[in-house]
């Protein structure tokens, strides 16, 4: 079998972000973005004080003047594109999983879940559970005229409707599943950029997949599927079959939930900027946070 073709490089301390406007109850001149940690097992890391966190914006070093374990509520976007009838058993265990983690860890979170052609929804976490854990245990195939950039473009739209800045879209996606879509990778760039929303992304190569295709649609959501997670402040994981897919999902929750909300002064540059974070005692462990700053 033949895997897919690379596209770009995974960094692991110095990763990318969309941060969309000021966030409430910053100084004109702060920003906030997100940061996860996790030891790439469990998902858990060590506490981090504010001074073990460092940005820099076009090279320059940005104060961090407050670090904290995020308190705003997520908003969270789950797509599902590609799954067929023989995923079904992992997809809803996965789905169920993550919507419990999320749920405990963050009961006013707001979330939906996507695998046909819709206008995301978001709706309460608590108060809408049953007909949620329903969608979750329930999901059978993913609509054969689900378009991933479509999907992608309509869950940051809205997204960029929510109250939170810590906007989300998580994604699972099949290596063998491409589609012709209308959109293309800068038209779906451009709606993360403006919705300030960050990509997680589980792409899974079936085990009983032969030989795939590198024509032009395959390649342009490779590179979207491979890159999108470090340039919007999520993280990327590629698996080998659906059984490890609820294991995967869940340590996407928890890393989630164990995001910092990171503060810095930024009283110049404007527009779209290179971001960096970095972690100061992170060995073993990745960083999920910025890269890219937009105001």
């Amino acid at each position: 079998m033949q895997g897919r073709r690379v596209v770009g490089t995974t960094l692991l301390v110095v990763l990318a972000a969309f941060v969309a406007a000021s966030a409430q109850g910053l100084l004109a001149n702060q920003q906030r973005i997100y940061v996860a940690i996790g030891d790439g097992k469990t998902a858990k890391a060590a506490p981090r004080a504010t001074e073990a966190f460092h940005v820099w914006e076009n090279g320059v070093v940005r104060p961090v003047v407050a670090a904290a374990p995020a308190s705003e509520i997520p908003a969270i976007v789950v797509i599902i594109h590609g799954f067929e009838r023989d995923e079904t058993l992992d997809a809803r265990k996965a789905l169920t999983a993550f919507v419990d983690a999320i749920r405990e860890g963050s009961p006013n979170a707001k979330i939906a879940l996507i695998g046909d052609v819709k206008d995301p929804k978001l709706t309460n976490i608590t108060t809408d559970a049953a007909k949620l854990d329903e969608t979750a245990r329930r999901f059978a195939v993913s609509g054969s005229n689900l378009l991933y950039f479509e999907a992608i473009v309509d869950a940051a739209k809205a997204l960029g409707k929510e109250p939170t800045d810590r906007r989300i879209i998580v994604t699972l996606t099949k290596s063998t599943k491409h589609d012709a879509d209308h959109q293309t990778t800068p038209q779906t760039v451009a709606a993360l950029k403006k919705s300030g929303a960050a990509v997680w992304s589980i792409d899974v190569t079936p085990e009983n997949a032969t030989q795939i295709v590198n024509n032009h649609a395959t390649l342009e959501m490779d590179g979207f599927v491979q890159n999108a997670p470090s340039y919007s402040g999520g993280a990327s994981e590629h698996i080998f079959g659906t059984a490890s897919l609820p294991a995967t999902l869940t340590r996407f929750a928890d890393l989630i939930l164990g995001q910092y909300q990171v503060t810095f002064e930024r009283p110049d540059f404007k527009g779209e900027t290179e971001l960096r974070v970095g972690v100061s005692g992170v060995t073993s462990e990745k960083v999920y946070g910025p890269g890219w700053f937009i105001r």
